[in-house]
């Protein structure tokens, strides 16, 4: 937002719509020259007309959102990391795109389904080896920036306790809420953010997230998880 405020725009959904119409730009340019490295150039043009014409994308414009911030960095990483599988194996090209990975990753936790597919992808293609020396590589520079990180915090006094964050089963307990339809809750994200600290939080909205699984089994859980489907594709949140 400082960026925004140079160039003298001050309203804050403006600011956030460019830059998220920048990064949706720089994604789709980086996905159509992945497309091009695997498919011929009919399949890869279909793949990026796709990508344009897809109403997900511009629904997502108007947020201001990680979804979107984070996806450039794993696109370029994925490149990266494709230039050297498919060329000659490179530890320094799969190393810097691992760190950008690990930079969409910080950003969005879910990129890992997308960092798994595209190995599972990538393995079928190529000798398994590279593969593994793929993943490896990656691991061991997602454990680097991990120490990296929580060393300058340590450095320069920034916080990272586990007491200020949301631990995992606080989201899947707003999912299994049938009364906001699995989307944000107020009065979930209110009862764990009154409780002391981060294993407080993550046994409390344990044990209502399995309570309300138990409830809802079997038939009043399909029918919740396929009305949560159709609101996520519905609103553009599946873009994540």
């Amino acid at each position: 937002y400082k960026a925004g405020l140079l160039m003298g725009v001050t309203d804050y959904y403006i600011i956030g719509n460019f830059f998220n119409a920048m990064a949706i730009s720089l994604t789709m340019g980086l996905g159509w020259l992945f497309a091009r490295r695997h498919f011929d150039s009919a399949v890869s043009f279909i793949i990026y007309l796709f990508m344009i014409c897809n109403p997900i994308w511009f629904l997502y414009v108007s947020w201001s959102s990680t979804d979107t911030f984070c996806l450039p960095f794993l696109m370029a990483g994925l490149l990266l990391l494709d230039n050297s599988l498919k060329g000659r194996f490179s530890y320094g090209r799969i190393s810097a795109g691992a760190f950008l990975i690990a930079v969409s990753f910080t950003i969005r936790a879910t990129n890992i389904i997308l960092i798994i597919a595209y190995l599972i992808f990538i393995s079928s293609r190529e000798n398994w080896k590279k593969t593994l020396g793929a993943f490896l590589a990656i691991a061991a520079v997602f454990m680097l920036c991990s120490f990296g990180y929580h060393r300058l915090c340590d450095i320069y006094g920034a916080p990272y306790d586990t007491d200020e964050r949301m631990p995992v089963t606080h989201w899947l307990m707003i999912g299994s809420n049938e009364e906001s339809w699995g989307e944000f809750s107020s009065g979930d994200y209110e009862m764990d953010i009154a409780l002391p600290g981060y294993e407080e939080r993550s046994e409390a909205s344990r044990e209502v997230f399995l309570e309300r699984v138990k409830e809802m089994f079997p038939f009043r859980l399909i029918m919740h998880c396929m009305r949560k489907m159709a609101e996520t594709w519905s609103s553009g949140y599946c873009i994540e």
